[in-house]
């Protein structure tokens, strides 16, 4: 037998004998932990139970909720928007006695932070127009797309945000509906949004008007009854603008009428979905975390006594 077949069969019996050991070290260590568990397994359930109530108490009397509201800024005031909800927080950590009964809570109330976001939804921005279309493509070239859209530049633009409001209780919709009055305080901008609101009526006024003028002279050339209206009716291509000027018109009133609603307010809020319990992170999972705690503990507290 050459001496290097006897070298691979030592190496693979020194291997072996390896293997074996280290197997026996694992199965006598997992022996041992069995027996421990079995010697301090009314310790240990003692402790998992104890973890578990106490963590059901905790869940129960540390809730969390979050309540969401879509805002619609008008006449560009995402930055007052942004700048109020600010306020609104730094008002709630000095623990503003002021504030608290103008939105109608006491100071004991579990009001947490309050946050904003926009609502990111490019194509509306876009919206079918080819210049910003060109225009986004153009930015997009030599960077990240998303990181464009989340920047503030780009998503201040969007036409919603989303409020969020965090609280360890329930909150009334007429807390609620306070805050959203808090944060449409602004002389300035009030000001501001009863003269775009008159503006507003003035030129849904025009358009009104404009529409009437079309309809009589489409009238006039519907009730005609010589050959020369029926040819004016089908080929005239000033009458084709005429019914395209009233319908983009008629569009533009029913945006001009939504727009006006809106202005009730600076900010305006569009929907609520109050009260959410928040489950999100540790939030309503104590009853899980306490027990795994408690038992994790008692194994690291037997190992630092056996060993240290």
């Amino acid at each position: 037998m050459s001496e290097n077949s006897t070298n691979q069969e030592i190496d693979l019996l020194k291997v072996a004998d390896g293997f074996s050991k280290k197997l026996s070290q694992l199965t006598t260590k997992a022996v041992n932990f069995i027996k421990f568990i079995k010697r301090n397994i009314i310790y240990i359930l003692a402790l998992f139970i104890i973890g578990a109530v106490l963590g059901y108490f905790y869940d129960k009397n540390n809730k969390s909720y979050y309540t969401e509201i879509i805002v619609s800024p008008n006449f560009n005031t995402v930055d007052f928007l942004n700048n109020q909800i600010d306020v609104v927080n730094s008002r709630i950590e000095l623990q503003d006695e002021k504030f608290y009964a103008q939105v109608g809570i006491s100071k004991q109330t579990k009001i947490g932070k309050v946050e904003v976001k926009p609502i990111t939804d490019i194509y509306r921005i876009i919206d079918n127009n080819e210049l910003y279309l060109d225009l986004f493509k153009t930015m997009t070239e030599n960077n990240d797309a998303s990181k464009i859209i989340e920047d503030y530049a780009t998503s201040k633009n969007f036409p919603l945000h989303q409020i969020t409001i965090h609280s360890g209780e329930v909150l009334d919709q007429k807390v609620l509906d306070n805050i959203m009055k808090f944060i449409n305080t602004s002389d300035y901008y009030n000001k501001s949004r009863v003269e775009i609101a008159e503006n507003l009526k003035d030129k849904l006024a025009n358009n009104n008007t404009s529409i009437d003028q079309i309809n009589a002279i489409l009238n006039q050339v519907g009730s005609s009854r010589n050959v020369n209206a029926t040819v004016f009716y089908n080929d005239n291509k000033e009458l084709n603008e005429l019914i395209n000027n009233k319908t983009k018109l008629i569009q533009e009133n029913h945006e001009l009428k939504v727009h006006l609603k809106n202005l009730d307010y600076i900010v305006t809020p569009i929907n609520y979905a109050t009260n959410i319990n928040n489950k999100s992170g540790l939030n309503n999972k104590m009853k899980l975390v306490f027990p795994i705690v408690f038992v994790g503990g008692f194994f690291v507290f037997a190992f630092i006594r056996r060993y240290f």
